[in-house]
């Protein structure tokens, strides 16, 4: 069922002031290019937050008394939250369309609540639809690193994982393999929790693992659906992972993501959750690491006031807008399949591997830096030296 629009029917004035307001905080979002908001109950007011290109703001501080009418509105327009329910956590979801620029903006709004010590705490992540429909080039690839992932994409079977910590846009790379392997004209089914955004031509699985759809029982199902690329939302489990191998062993190429440091570590980790050193040697096609650092605001770069502490109104003064991927590459080549197959102990392997990324993430943010794209002092916060 579609969930109802932030404002509808007739209420009395103060419902509809509570109304607009919810309205107004989540527009003021959207133009702010938020990915977050944040109502933060504190002893006597609601902290507004939002996460504009990864970094908390304070925008707005409410009156403790419109906490709880204010999230309940939010409550009341997700699909399955109770509004009556504030002493456990509590998830739902709703959409809408803005007009932007004389057009509508599709937004998918994730609802999450959390009780805290002054009531309850909510978080509302905006996913705006049209970020997922990014080329590789958008999300910061060079034309090198085009031409490697085109490649992979081609592969009719393996595993190509995609590492990073949270946050790190690991899902929004995968989107856009997917939206590229739609064009190839086979079949590609993803299994996810949840599903972001839906994609034109992608089979796409929602795990429920109440009722024991977990990724590994969707995936094993997948397998007999006659599907040539897979995409799994992340690998949690050793189950997941057997599965997985399974999958890129069997004539499927594999998508999918793992929290790792950089793109050597994720055959550590993979090894550490019972993953055997021939099945990985066998299966790896690829390893991609990312990180997202702030982009330089393109207004602020063409006025000669960039380097004054008060810049243009885009970026609200801070002089970045909008975020830039950096990327690690590795490539699995008869060399380091054969280390694998040798059981070369981890700390070698790794040290071999880091020889072997076409570049490390922190020379791509070098690269960034010269190129006029961020900051030294992005790079490092993200790739500390």
């Amino acid at each position: 069922m579609k969930a109802p629009s932030l404002q509808q029917h007739d209420f009395s004035q103060e419902q509809h002031f509570i109304i607009t307001l919810a309205e107004q905080i989540v527009m003021q979002a959207v133009e702010a290019g938020a990915s977050d908001i944040h109502l933060e109950p504190l002893s006597k007011r609601l902290r507004v937050r939002f996460r504009c290109d990864g970094v908390l703001r304070e925008v707005n501080s409410l009156p403790q008394e419109w906490q709880a009418a204010l999230l309940s509105r939010f409550k009341i327009v997700t699909e399955s939250m109770n509004i009556a329910q504030r002493r456990l956590p509590q998830e739902g979801r709703f959409s809408f369309s803005p007009i932007i620029d004389g057009a509508p903006l599709p937004f998918e709004v994730r609802v999450a609540t959390m009780p805290t010590s002054h009531g309850e705490s909510m978080t509302l992540r905006l996913l705006n639809r049209a970020a997922f429909a990014q080329g590789f080039s958008d999300l910061g690839f060079d034309a090198s690193d085009i031409t490697i992932l085109q490649q992979l994409l081609q592969r009719p079977d393996g595993l190509v994982l995609v590492t990073g910590p949270t946050g790190s846009g690991k899902t929004t790379t995968l989107y856009s393999s997917l939206r590229a392997l739609v064009a190839q004209g086979v079949k590609v089914m993803s299994i996810e929790d949840p599903v972001e955004y839906s994609i034109p031509g992608v089979n796409q699985v929602q795990v429920h693992e109440e009722i024991g759809l977990t990724f590994a029982h969707a995936l094993r199902s997948l397998l007999r659906q006659a599907t040539n690329k897979i995409m799994v939302g992340e690998i949690r489990d050793s189950v997941t992972l057997e599965s997985v191998l399974h999958a890129s062993l069997t004539g499927h190429l594999v998508f999918s993501t793992l929290h790792t440091h950089d793109a050597p570590s994720a055959v550590v980790r993979l090894k550490n959750m019972g993953a055997s050193s021939s099945s990985l040697a066998t299966s790896l096609r690829a390893v991609i690491a990312q990180r997202l650092v702030r982009r330089l605001c393109e207004a602020c770069k063409k006025t000669p006031s960039f380097q004054k502490t008060t810049r243009c109104s885009h970026c609200h003064g801070t002089g970045f807008r909008g975020r830039i991927g950096v990327f690690e590459i590795l490539l699995f080549d008869d060399l380091l399949r054969h280390h694998l197959h040798r059981a070369t102990s981890l700390r070698e392997w790794s040290q071999l591997a880091r020889q072997k990324c076409r570049k490390s993430l922190r020379q791509d943010g070098l690269q960034k830096v010269e190129a006029g794209l961020t900051t030294m002092e992005e790079v490092l916060k993200i790739i500390p030296a």
